[in-house]
């Protein structure tokens, strides 16, 4: 409503101070200014209802954080739905000892705040009741916590209380002790960046989507029991994560959509794992790939390996031509009777690309559409990103187009 505070300083900062020393006295002036402002505000305000109230700002003095429960409380009389408290990951006053806003939960009384159905926290200091009371919680549908330490028995209290969460976040989070994640509606996991130190189990039962990006150490998992689980993403630093990683997936009946970062020397892992994923419909691989080594028939091991698979995507995320790799051999017999549609991003017309690209087509007679593009869709993503392949786009595409006449015979849409 009144402008970010980005803004602010930018607009104020002092032309004769060095701008580190000018970010330090302006934010300061700024944020007050700020505070006071949303204060005013709040005393006019007549409104009877607030959907959504989301707190943004560079906080530099934990002097505001009784304005800040204040505005929360003004919120939940008004009904608020969905509160977004995010900090900043490096406060500007480092010098006077920052303390993290400690999330006030004696304000959520069971009578207030049971319209609340959306809570996000970043960066605040999570200190759950003594006596887990988190009956003013009950109605929470999704929750996601940012760069937070979380105590032992957070979850199992919070869990316990909210019977209707059906989204669960952890981005940047710290679990030092064990941890049980389960519930009756939950549908939607999330751990992002974390660090876990402690064993996991997860036993929801109607848990559909599992994401697992940047995870340290998935041995820390001791038991995932999700039936209904359709849908994975999966990355980790670890590479002796794979096989255990591809070995757990294989186990979900139900599992249709399968999103994975690899690296070449991951695929081969892949490749020697001997696992199949016999109700796959969808596979989406983002490749790290080195060109020297790369070849792309690899694919032909996970799409034997996936029967019933009806769309492939291959993202190479760091794209760039390489005419010098050695000839394979022979891929030999391949068929698939189920793939319709496949995409190859970071496709930037090497000749072994085009090989491959003649192979699929000759060989799987259900594909109806093959998308090759110099640029790759990035996870949860439907537009293409440009890795400086700009320059490439017209003469690519009419490379390819010559490369590949008289290859469709009119029954596969060719896209480029």
């Amino acid at each position: 409503m009144f402008g970010s505070s980005k803004e602010m300083l930018e607009s104020s900062l002092l032309p004769d101070m060095p701008k580190s020393n000018a970010t330090r006295i302006v934010i300061g002036r700024s944020i007050n200014d700020f505070v006071r402002r949303v204060n005013q505000f709040m005393q006019h305000f007549q409104g009877r209802k607030i959907g959504s109230f989301r707190m943004a700002f560079n906080v530099d003095d934990s002097e505001h954080y009784v304005s800040i429960d204040r505005w929360i409380s003004f919120a939940i009389s008004r009904g608020v739905e969905k509160i977004d408290l995010l900090f900043p990951n490096k406060p500007y006053n480092l010098e006077k000892g920052h303390k993290l806003y400690v999330f006030p939960f004696n304000l959520f009384s069971e009578a207030d705040a049971l319209t609340l159905r959306h809570l996000t926290l970043k960066r605040c200091s999570i200190q759950p009741p003594a006596d887990c009371n988190l009956a003013g919680f009950r109605n929470l549908r999704s929750l996601v916590l940012g760069s937070s330490t979380l105590r032992e028995n957070f979850m199992t209290c919070l869990l316990s209380r909210c019977s209707l969460l059906e989204e669960l976040s952890f981005r940047h989070c710290w679990f030092t002790t064990s941890l049980e994640i389960g519930g009756p509606s939950l549908r939607c996991l999330t751990f992002f960046a974390c660090t876990i130190r402690a064993e996991v189990r997860i036993y929801a039962t109607n848990l559909t989507s599992l994401h697992l990006e940047h995870f340290g150490s998935l041995s820390e998992i001791s038991s995932i029991e999700t039936p209904q689980l359709m849908m994975i993403y999966f990355d980790t630093y670890s590479l002796s994560e794979i096989p255990w990683a591809l070995g757990q997936f294989a186990n979900f009946p139900q599992l249709e959509i399968l999103d994975m970062f690899m690296n070449v020397l991951e695929v081969e892992i892949f490749q020697r794992s001997n696992i199949s994923f016999n109700n796959l419909k969808q596979l989406r691989l983002f490749i790290r790939p080195e060109y020297q080594t790369f070849d792309p028939f690899w694919v032909l091991d996970i799409l034997r390996a996936s029967p019933l698979l009806q769309k492939l995507s291959l993202m190479f995320t760091y794209p760039y031509s390489c005419a010098s790799m050695i000839e394979k051999s022979d891929p030999g017999a391949f068929t698939h009777n189920e793939l319709k549609v496949i995409e190859v991003g970071g496709c930037v017309g090497n000749w072994y690309e085009v090989e491959f690209v003649k192979y699929l087509v000759k060989h799987v007679k259900t594909l109806e559409r093959l998308v090759l593009s110099p640029f790759w869709k990035p996870y949860g993503n439907s537009k293409w990103r440009d890795e400086s392949c700009s320059s490439w786009v017209q003469s690519g595409r009419d490379m390819f187009r010559e490369m590949l006449r008289g290859e469709f015979a009119g029954r596969t849409q060719l896209i480029l």
